[in-house]
């Protein structure tokens, strides 16, 4: 039940301690390979950066500036492996359901190689997990958020910054859909994406002691996944058209159809994506 008398400092250094924790689980998971750690891992890391962006007014700001660009040297390294994981995963399963045998070939020879390329993102991954300076930012994340907070809104109610807080992410999501909307950009839309990540995990973060909060997270996190899946969609039809461009294979046209099958599934994930933002700003003005 939400305790709208808990204290900013004391429910967010509880989410980042629940997070580094976890973090530090599925690092154990990406040694052995298994299911869904790379994924688990890089959330972990996006939670605490959104966490020490969010709610900055909790946290000492140098300790947290230092912190946040050091999570995301490592939340990139997680992103280009498990970004590779799911293309291949993609390719397999397009293999997997190919029509016609030479199709099917050139889908499978294209799964092949980008299971090699996941390979090899997963062996950097396991270099720096395994390394002394990343000991140390775990180190570091564990001595920071079990110190007292030093930011002006650490001694406040949560419910009061994240209202505050959480309806500033939102307007920020409105903004970037609205730059999207006008130019439909990729990366445009990319930016709506991880601005409504940001509020799904800030959100999360203080769900059990801020009315709404839940709601909230979980309206940002269906614009977060409409938006993830049409870039995976759009970015495997690009590597399927390139392909099928250069290649002299006997299943160029085949894979080019494919790509454009995908490419108006793609089209179809932002159906009603402007309905989706505007439900955030509204889960966040029903806050507390």
């Amino acid at each position: 039940m939400p305790d709208e008398q808990a204290i900013a400092r004391d429910v967010l250094t509880r989410a980042m301690v629940t997070a580094v924790t976890e973090l530090e689980g599925f690092e154990g998971g990406i040694r052995v390979n298994a299911f869904d750690a790379l994924h688990q891992a890089r959330t972990r890391v996006r939670r605490m950066r959104s966490i020490l962006s969010v709610y900055s007014g909790v946290f000492e700001p140098g300790a947290r500036r230092a912190l946040r660009s050091r999570l995301a040297e490592l939340g990139d390294l997680l992103g280009t492996a498990r970004d590779d994981e799911v293309r291949a995963a993609a390719l397999r399963e397009r293999w997997e359901a190919a029509d016609g045998e030479i199709a099917g070939a050139a889908l499978h020879r294209l799964a092949d190689d980008a299971s090699a390329v996941a390979v090899l993102s997963r062996a950097a991954v396991l270099d720096v997990v395994d390394s002394p300076r990343h000991r140390a930012l775990l180190a570091d994340l564990r001595g920071f958020v079990g110190q007292a907070s030093a930011g002006l809104d650490a001694a406040g109610p949560v419910t009061t910054l994240a209202r505050r807080s959480l309806q500033r992410a939102g307007r920020a999501v409105g903004r970037a859909a609205d730059l999207a909307a006008s130019t439909s950009d990729l990366d445009d839309l990319h930016a709506v994406r991880k601005a409504a990540r940001r509020v799904r995990y800030a959100a999360e973060a203080v769900q059990q002691d801020v009315h709404g909060a839940s709601a909230l997270a979980t309206t940002a996190e269906a614009v977060q996944d409409a938006l993830g899946d049409h870039r995976d969609a759009v970015l495997l039809a690009g590597e399927l058209r390139s392909w099928s461009t250069h290649s002299q294979d006997a299943s160029s046209a085949t894979v080019r159809d494919l790509a454009e099958s995908i490419e108006r599934e793609a089209g179809d994930r932002l159906i009603g994506l402007d309905v989706l933002v505007s439900a955030i700003g509204r889960a966040a003005e029903r806050l507390g």
